[in-house]
């Protein structure tokens, strides 16, 4: 735990870190649980094509938001809700990693 300038507590740094890879197709599927615990998590890409991200199973390529870009592309999210994907077509492996307060 450090302090900022005002003497308030901030947290440094993450407890837990977790990964994960999940493939992504045409039919939406949760990409990362919901975690209370979670600070942030970082999706990256590993390949190219349209994913589209949403926070409901009902997330389309019409609704989702645009994750565009090819290999290596990454997408960093402050949330500790699940994350659905979804292609237009196609599929793409996606890896990502949780920050996580034990």
């Amino acid at each position: 735990m450090g302090f900022k300038s005002d003497g308030a507590q901030q947290l440094l740094g993450a407890s837990v870190i977790t990964t994960g890879q999940a493939t992504v197709t045409t039919v939406a599927a949760s990409l990362v649980a919901a975690n209370a615990a979670r600070r942030s998590v970082t999706i990256v890409k590993h390949g190219g094509g349209d994913v589209f991200l949403g926070a409901t199973a009902a997330v389309t390529s019409a609704t989702g938001l645009l994750f565009a870009g090819g290999k290596g592309a990454a997408l960093g999210l402050d949330t500790s809700d699940e994350v659905f994907a979804v292609m237009g077509a196609g599929s793409v492996v996606v890896s990502f990693l949780e920050l996580l307060e034990s």
